[in-house]
């Protein structure tokens, strides 16, 4: 059903506006045809009615960096490093990860994430054909990318098998309502200069998003500037290799005359502060980033590393953290916030008709019920999504018009199997 009226008492239909209150919105065949204060429901006997007394309704939130299927992972590697921590603990486990290991990771991702009220998602791992096909399952939208390495892959073996993949990703998903490819080199030390160069022609082949860690760690930047002379970002400019389809994810140790490189660029970035955090990798320079107009947006990164699929929660963490290291809690606001979690989210995702709410707009949103003792008094509904909301508020999340969940409800997905599954892979894995 993606004919709604929904009737909430609060819309904020972006950073820029200031919230509506007793407003409808009217969504046909998927997509946001008209926000009104006095739409008359009866004349739209084609539309289900929703009433959502004491809700918030906002643009679906998006999460631009995850590997959401290592939720089969959560909680088996921690309070380590990240080298110790991919290396010696995930890098192998990853040896007996399979096409349905994966699918049935990505459901339980899909489920944490419409629990969340995310609407759409980047993700780059492994046999990312069975993330499609679970995220299509689930509803939402999504970037999704097959990691590419210069040493053998659990799924398509050789680099160049790998090449063949991705292209096979890309002609099978093109013109996909739900999915868009990116093309996924996984980091400047586990490709080389060449494999990621291949990997951007191949990109720019298919107009396509070009996705890739850079300085997530002090030990990358050493590693890289030790091999190449150059630090990553750098590396990447005098290659040609920056541009307004690359998703930069990270990006903690860069310099003033980097972010000027990416800005110039027009490079997109994922901010993954919980998870920069957690690996003890550092703190990216959100502010700097934001005031010279790099369209930043926010990652939760993968769940074995979070290790929860919850913006609601790195939206708090990217606020304060620049507040408390800067003494200024004045910068970023909750309206900047907002936005990178959405508009620009969307942006970063391929999605450009999403992340507002908005005529001609896809219905991307997520309800948040504001009864709830943590929302009261509701004085500002930013201050309150950036400083005060849960994932236990999230009661609909819904994609081109489809309710994903209702009333806190998940609708497409059996849960019971899933549960059932990941028990049994646990055992596997472990």
């Amino acid at each position: 059903m993606n004919n709604l009226i929904l009737n909430p008492e609060i819309i904020i239909p972006s950073a820029q506006q200031d919230p509506l209150y007793n407003h409808y919105i009217l969504i046909t065949d998927g997509k946001i045809e008209k926000i009104s204060s006095n739409l008359n429901p009866g004349i739209y006997p084609g539309h289900k009615l929703i009433p959502l007394p004491s809700s918030l309704v906002i643009p679906g939130l998006v999460n631009t960096h995850s590997h959401i299927a290592m939720t089969v992972l959560r909680g088996i590697a921690e309070d380590l490093p990240l080298e110790s921590w991919l290396n010696e603990n995930i890098f192998p486990r990853e040896k007996k990860l399979t096409s349905e290991i994966i699918y049935w990771g990505s459901m339980l991702g899909c489920w944490e994430m419409i629990s969340s009220g995310i609407t759409c998602f980047s993700d780059m791992y492994l046999f990312e054909d069975a993330v499609a096909q679970a995220t299509v399952k689930s509803g939402l939208k999504a970037l999704l990318g097959e990691g590419l390495f210069d040493f053998p892959s659990p799924n398509y073996g050789n680099l160049a098998q790998g090449f063949k993949y991705t292209q096979y990703l890309l002609e099978k998903y093109s013109d996909h309502q739900l999915i868009n490819i990116s093309v996924d080199p996984h980091t400047l030390y586990t490709c080389s200069l060449n494999t990621v160069i291949k990997a951007k022609n191949m990109a720019d082949k298919y107009n396509a998003m070009l996705s890739i860690h850079i300085s997530e760690t002090k030990n990358e930047n050493e590693l890289i500037s030790s091999k190449y002379g150059k630090t990553p970002v750098q590396l990447m400019y005098d290659n040609q290799l920056l541009d307004d389809r690359l998703l930069a994810a990270h990006c903690v140790w860069i310099s003033d005359r980097e972010i000027e490189l990416l800005a110039q660029t027009e490079t997109k970035v994922s901010h993954c502060p919980v998870s920069n955090l957690k690996l003890g990798s550092g703190i990216a320079p959100l502010s700097k980033l934001l005031k010279n107009q790099v369209t930043v947006s926010l990652g939760t990164d993968g769940p074995a590393s979070n290790n929860r699929l919850d913006i609601l929660q790195d939206m708090k963490f990217a606020a304060i953290l620049e507040k408390g290291i800067h003494l200024d809690p004045q910068y970023p606001n909750a309206r900047t916030i907002f936005k990178i979690a959405t508009e620009n989210g969307a942006l970063c995702t391929g999605f450009p008709k999403s992340g507002m709410i908005k005529q001609g707009y896809d219905a991307d949103l997520t309800v948040l019920d504001i009864s709830q003792p943590n929302a009261l008094p509701l004085y500002d509904p930013f201050n309150y999504l950036i400083y005060a909301a849960s994932v236990k508020d999230v009661t609909h999340t819904i994609v081109n018009g489809n309710i994903l969940m209702d009333n806190r409800k998940i609708q497409h997905l059996d849960i019971d199997e899933i549960t059932a599954k990941i028990k049994e892979i646990s055992k596997i894995i472990s």
